[in-house]
C-alpha cells in the first residue's frame, strides 16, 4: 500500500514538473544590474555570466551599471523593478548586509525585496608567510 501511494505521489510530481517546465521563460530580455562602475570585476563577471545566459536562454541579457552610494543606487533600481525574474542584481555583502547598519534608512528592504538565486563566486583566501613568499 505504501509503495502504491509513493508511486502515485511520484506520478503527480512528475506531471506537475512537466507543466512547470513547459512555461516559457524567458520570453524577453533579462537585465542584470551591477551596482558598480563599468570595467570592474563585478561588471566583467556579470557580462561573462550574461553572455552564457543569453546563449542558454536564447534571449538577450543586458548588463546595466548603476554605481554609487555604496551600491544603494543599483539595489534600489532592482528592488523597484517588477518581481518577475527579468531583473537580477549582482549584489555583494555590503548591499544586503552591511548597508542596513551603515545608513539610517534604505530605499529597499534587503530581506523582503530580494530572493537569492545563485552564488556566483565563493571567496577564496590564500595566506602566505613572508618566508614562503621570498
Amino acid at each position: 500500500m505504501r509503495s502504491f501511494r509513493f508511486a502515485v505521489l511520484m506520478l503527480i510530481s512528475a506531471l506537475c514538473a512537466t507543466q512547470a517546465a513547459a512555461q516559457n521563460y524567458p520570453t524577453r530580455a533579462i537585465h542584470i544590474i551591477v551596482p558598480f562602475p563599468a570595467g570592474g570585476p563585478s561588471d566583467v563577471l556579470a557580462r561573462l555570466i550574461g553572455d552564457k545566459m543569453s546563449i542558454d536562454f536564447q534571449q538577450p541579457v543586458v548588463v546595466e551599471n548603476r554605481p554609487g552610494a555604496n551600491t544603494v543606487i543599483g539595489a534600489e533600481a532592482a528592488a523597484k523593478a517588477s518581481p518577475d525574474g527579468y531583473t537580477l542584481l549582482m549584489a555583494i555583502d555590503s548591499t544586503l548586509v552591511m548597508n542596513q547598519y551603515l545608513y539610517k534608512s534604505l530605499p529597499y528592504d534587503p530581506i523582503a525585496d530580494f530572493t537569492p538565486i545563485s552564488l556566483v563566486r565563493r571567496p577564496s583566501v590564500s595566506l602566505w608567510s613572508m618566508r614562503r613568499a621570498i
